[in-house]
């Protein structure tokens, strides 16, 4: 066993990383990963894969991921996030409609108005 393979091996088996993770780690193709491993007898099985992506853990770690901006299918940022809520609460302050104001701020930033409402009500963005 070479030394990448040993290390990949580590990486993957003990560590628990996923094989993209490891073959960036390594420097080399998730396909070299993959065979570098089921050509291994120690390999994880996909039952045992998917039981350690069943954990709390893991989930938490996968959810940590696509928070806000980490998510790659973010439309917005957070400045805009903060920006959002402060123009919608003053529009409500000066005597607009709510609906009429999301209508507003969805156009200004190039989104649904159920995304407007979902962040004025704190149904994502939640952590800021």
């Amino acid at each position: 066993m070479s030394k990448n393979d040993r290390l990949i091996h580590d990486l993957y088996i003990k560590q628990k990383l996923p094989s993209g993770t490891v073959a960036k780690i390594v420097g080399c193709s998730k396909s070299y990963v993959l065979n570098s491993l089921y050509g291994t007898a120690s390999a994880r099985s996909k039952k045992e894969g998917m039981r350690y992506r069943a954990t709390p853990e893991y989930r938490e770690k996968i959810r940590q991921t696509k928070i806000g901006e980490k998510n790659h299918q973010v439309k917005l940022t957070k400045d805009q996030v903060i920006s959002i809520r402060q123009e919608y609460e003053a529009a409500l302050q000066d005597g607009y409609q709510k609906t009429a104001t999301q209508y507003y701020l969805a156009k200004k930033y190039s989104v649904k108005r159920s995304t407007i409402s979902d962040i004025v009500l704190r149904r994502t963005w939640k952590h800021i």
